[in-house]
C-alpha cells in the first residue's frame, strides 16, 4: 500500500494463473502482481517479442530499462541490426525482466506466504514462489484483509510474464491452459 497525504491508498493486485516450470508438480500456479507494474511488464513483453532491429528495440524500451541493459553489454548493437532479445544475457538467464513468481517474494506479507505459498528454489535464479490455485479463496480473503484490492486478470498475468513464459515462444502454449475459477465452483 501507498500513503498519499496521510491516507492509505490500497494497491490493486491482479492475479491468474501461469504455468509453474519450476517445481514440476501441481503444473499452475497463482501469480500476483501490482496491476500498473503488470501493465508495464506486459508492454515490455511487446516490445520484446515484436521487435525487429536494435534501433527500433532501442527507441521503444524506457530509459531506465536501457541503462540497464547498456549495463550488461559491452556495446549495443548498431540500430540497423536485427534484434533477438537473448543478445541480452539477463534475458536468457531469466533475471530480466523481473520475475513476478520471485518479485512476490518480496511483497507479499510474511502471514499470507507462510498459510498459501510455497518457496521453491531454482537451479539458477534463486527462490520462486508457488501458490495452488486451489488455494485462491483463502488468499484472496487474506490480502483483502491486508488492504489489497484483487482483480482476476489472467490474460494480463499471463501477458505480464515478460520473458519467464512461453507465451513469448512463436506458438502461445497458454491456449489451453485451465482457468481456475473456484469462486464459481463454491457458489455452486
Amino acid at each position: 500500500m501507498t500513503k498519499s497525504n496521510s491516507q492509505t491508498i490500497p494497491t490493486t493486485l491482479v492475479y491468474g494463473t501461469i504455468h509453474d516450470y519450476w517445481s514440476g508438480e501441481e503444473g499452475y500456479t497463482l501469480c500476483f502482481i501490482e496491476k500498473e507494474r503488470a501493465l508495464y511488464l506486459k508492454r515490455l513483453g511487446e516490445i520484446l517479442k515484436e521487435t525487429k532491429t536494435w534501433g527500433e528495440f532501442v527507441s521503444k524500451l524506457p530509459p531506465e530499462e536501457m541503462e540497464y541493459i547498456r549495463g550488461w553489454m559491452t556495446a549495443i548493437p548498431e540500430s540497423n541490426q536485427p534484434f533477438d532479445p537473448c543478445d541480452i544475457g539477463p534475458y536468457c538467464d531469466g533475471d530480466w525482466p523481473e520475475w513476478n513468481n520471485q518479485s512476490m517474494l518480496y511483497w507479499m506479507p510474511k502471514d499470507i506466504v507462510s498459510k498459501y505459498a510455497k518457496t521453491e528454489e531454482t537451479v539458477l535464479n534463486g527462490g520462486v514462489l508457488s501458490i495452488s490455485p486451489f488455494d485462491q479463496i483463502g488468499i484472496i480473503a487474506a490480502l483483502k484483509k491486508h488492504g489489497y484490492t484483487v482483480e482476476r486478470d489472467d490474460e494480463l498475468v499471463r501477458r505480464a510474464q515478460a520473458g519467464h513464459s512461453e507465451y513469448h515462444d512463436d506458438q502461445n502454449c497458454f491456449s489451453d491452459s485451465p482457468v481456475w475459477d473456484l469462486e464459481e465452483e463454491e457458489k455452486e
